[in-house]
């Protein structure tokens, strides 16, 4: 975010990385931990991630299947219509899918799309793990309340399962 300018930085809608109100603030943190911690932040090191909500709502994360294809890595794609989710199912809400876009070697997330019912709250879940860089079987339990809607995670968790699980027996194949 240096400008060819000694002091001045480009942060916000003008430095072309996100133009949305959380690429923003981060730009501002980026800025203010270089500045005042000597901590080397970048931009780079920021995963892509947004929602729109729209009916159904989308969140995404990551990669799209167009930049993976482009890298020539090895990458496995899964994808789930939300007429085969449970949760939407039983809400009526089936219109839409889930799609995660997985490192065939190190099995990490590289990117997902959830058009759908939580769509917007599920992506949050995705984007914590790829953060974590965890591979996409990683072991891990999640509680399922019965009123999960409280706290979105124990639904995402449960459809972010459901569609990895469901990629390793059928949807799943190579780009």
């Amino acid at each position: 975010m240096r400008t060819n300018i000694s002091g001045i930085w480009a942060r916000g809608d003008c430095n072309g990385r996100g133009a949305f109100t959380h690429t923003s603030w981060n730009d501002f943190e980026i800025v203010a931990a270089n500045l005042l911690d000597n901590d080397q932040r970048r931009v780079s090191d920021r995963i892509t991630a947004y929602a729109f909500y729209t009916d159904p709502p989308l969140g995404r994360a990551g990669m799209t299947e167009a930049e993976v294809r482009k890298t020539d890595k090895p990458a496995l794609i899964s994808t789930m219509a939300m007429k085969d989710v449970m949760r939407a199912y039983e809400r009526g809400e089936t219109k839409g899918f889930m799609k995660i876009l997985v490192d065939r070697d190190s099995k990490q997330i590289l990117g997902a799309s959830f058009l759908g019912l939580e769509g917007d709250e599920v992506i949050h879940c995705v984007l914590d793990i790829m953060y974590a860089k965890a591979p996409r079987d990683a072991h891990s339990s999640h509680g399922v309340g019965v009123y999960s809607d409280d706290d979105g995670s124990a639904q995402a968790a449960a459809m972010i399962g459901a569609v990895l699980r469901r990629g390793k027996r059928k949807s799943e194949r190579t780009l």
